[in-house]
């Protein structure tokens, strides 16, 4: 296996447990506030770029 597909991989299991935790701890505690709802509209923005731009490569 490539070394950049085990990478990516690798990247995408410690990546996906930790956002779905920093997504619970915003929506247990940030509800209805502004500045947590830019937060993570900027956090999806970005993690999708990054996912994005691992693609390629």
């Amino acid at each position: 296996m490539d070394g950049t597909l085990l990478i990516f991989i690798f990247a995408i299991m410690a990546y996906v447990p930790l956002a779905g935790v920093l997504f619970y701890i915003w929506w247990k505690y940030g509800k209805g506030e502004v500045g947590v709802s830019v937060a993570r509209t900027i956090f999806i923005a970005g993690s999708f770029l990054i996912i994005l731009s691992m693609l390629y490569i």
